[in-house]
């Protein structure tokens, strides 16, 4: 394009201004788009995970104005108030903040299993299992021992202690047995007290460690009606995640004694978990701690109130559930006498209700997970879409 020379010291500023007001516009034009996509976001249902949620209104003001340091040097007050206050909830001696669960658990499988040749007992079901690439073995140099996981998410006690290796230089050393609560591919399913009390019995009596995959034990210490120190109080170590079931953006901790906590924190550095000014995320955790954890129990309501809806008579030629809600968990399957695609169920509840959740794990199996983004309006809508699917798929 052709450039216009200015005739003038004032025609230059004017130029220059018009330069200005241009880009400004454009500014605004881009955070306004911002604004309305996650007005957008807001507005449809979006059962797919419990990581899904956008920030609150607290939480994004928290973060704004988060007083930061180099947490690498131990230094940003904002995340050590959060692994302070974490630590004590969970009646442990520290905590260190980590990006993600899936690295809370590495670190703590690697923290236990710190010499070479060993091994930890996992179910495989288990997250730490399947969703994690293997991580304690690919990373750690530790051996999987894997134990088929119960309905309820539980692992026969009986079959762990009989996979405890002997001491023979033919076998890797178990160091470690873990668990998850409350269980994602189960449904949500909660441990019970007497449970890991029968789990800790067994550790001391093979000296073994126990960690606990809490990703989701806010919903746990909620549905048993107990704190989270008590719902914890057997385990040598728990992973907690901020942004399932609170909601916050990201973050996740390992809590435990203070000896495993500084190897925790050397783990951290190796796997490049170690972030600077990260007291903008944590101060998002403490706003979900008091804003969103004593809410929880709205999640358990309103995925029990879907299974309701699908056990009535309407809905139950259509699809089945797999098991009644305990937490914040629904999965169906389709009845095995409706003649249906079983790919044909998501897209349809998307694009005709902008209804989202997932098919996992098999053919015609889905999971809805409950969160603070779905209030009663939401929840209306999706069981609407359930039944506007049986309507139009069965009719096909």
């Amino acid at each position: 394009s052709k450039v216009i020379q200015p005739t003038s010291c004032e025609e230059e500023i004017e130029s220059r201004s018009r330069v200005m007001r241009n880009k400004s516009k454009i500014l605004i034009y881009a955070m306004v788009s911002i604004r309305v996509r996650s007005l957008s976001s807001l507005a449809r249902v979006d059962l797919r995970s419990d990581t899904v949620t956008l920030p609150t209104e607290a939480m994004s003001k928290a973060m704004q104005s988060a007083k930061c340091d180099d947490d690498v040097l131990g230094r940003d007050p904002t995340v050590q108030k959060l692994e302070e206050r974490v630590a004590h909830m969970l009646d442990k001696e520290d905590a260190v903040f980590v990006p993600s669960g899936t690295q809370a658990n590495l670190i703590a499988v690697m923290a236990h299993c710190w010499e070479r040749s060993c091994e930890y007992i996992v179910g495989d079901a288990a997250h730490i299992y399947l969703y994690e690439q293997g991580g304690g073995a690919v990373v750690g140099g530790a051996h999987p021992r894997v134990v088929p996981t119960q309905d309820d998410g539980s692992l026969s006690l009986d079959t762990v202690e009989s996979l405890i290796r002997s001491d023979d230089p033919h076998f890797p050393v178990s160091k470690l047995f873990c668990l998850e609560n409350t269980h994602n591919v189960k449904g949500g399913t909660v441990l019970t007290q007497e449970y890991m009390k029968q789990a800790r019995k067994l550790c001391d009596r093979k000296q073994l460690k126990l960690h606990l995959d809490g990703a989701r034990l806010w919903h746990a210490a909620h549905a048993l009606d107990l704190s989270m120190a008590q719902i914890c109080a057997d385990a040598d170590s728990i992973a907690v995640c901020l942004s399932k079931a609170l909601g916050a953006p990201a973050g996740s901790l390992l809590v435990a004694d203070s000896d495993t906590i500084a190897k925790a924190k050397r783990l951290r550095k190796l796997l490049g978990g170690a972030m600077r000014q990260s007291g903008v995320l944590a101060a998002a955790g403490l706003i979900a701690l008091d804003e969103q954890f004593p809410k929880l129990p709205q999640d358990h309501f309103r995925a029990a109130t879907i299974a309701d809806a699908i056990q009535a008579e309407y809905l139950r030629d259509f699809v089945q559930i797999e098991r009644y809600p305990e937490t914040n968990i629904l999965f169906l399957n389709l009845h095995p006498d409706a003649h249906v695609d079983p790919d044909a169920l998501v897209p349809y509840c998307a694009e005709e209700h902008d209804v989202h959740f997932l098919q996992i794990g098999k053919p015609g199996r889905y999971r809805l997970v409950l969160h603070h983004q779905v209030d009663d309006s939401k929840l209306e809508r999706t069981i609407a879409a359930l039944r506007g699917a049986r309507d139009k798929l069965l009719s096909n």
